[in-house]
């Protein structure tokens, strides 16, 4: 019951986080853009994997699929370099992979403190 709440709160908070980044975006007074910038990139590699990795009972399976997801994302991030329509940036691979750290932090206390 626990992983089923801790996952709708998850899902909760990336729904909001990204909702907040695409309003203040529009707006014509941003406070930081930068942080704007990466936000969804620092959410998609954290939260998906986490969130993935609560459902699994095998935990080297869901480690391993949860770092294909994060390389996944970053593989993502590094071809918006050949897409026309897409915009290409470093800090995005950065925090891409940031998120995926602090998901393994978060992992690994889990696991440590169960």
């Amino acid at each position: 019951m626990f992983k089923y709440l801790l996952s709708l709160c998850m899902l909760i908070l990336a729904v909001y986080f990204d909702e907040k980044v695409t309003v203040l975006r529009k707006g014509d007074f941003v406070f930081f853009p930068f942080i704007l910038g990466v936000l969804p990139s620092f959410i998609s590699a954290l939260f998906l994997p986490l969130a993935y990795s609560l459902f699994k009972e095998v935990k080297l399976i869901a480690l391993k699929t949860s770092y294909g997801i994060v390389i996944g994302l970053f593989f993502y991030e590094l071809s918006q370099v050949f897409i026309a329509e897409a915009t290409f940036d470093y800090y995005d691979l950065i925090f891409t992979l940031l998120g995926g750290l602090l998901f393994t932090i978060i992992f690994y206390s889990i696991r440590y403190f169960k």
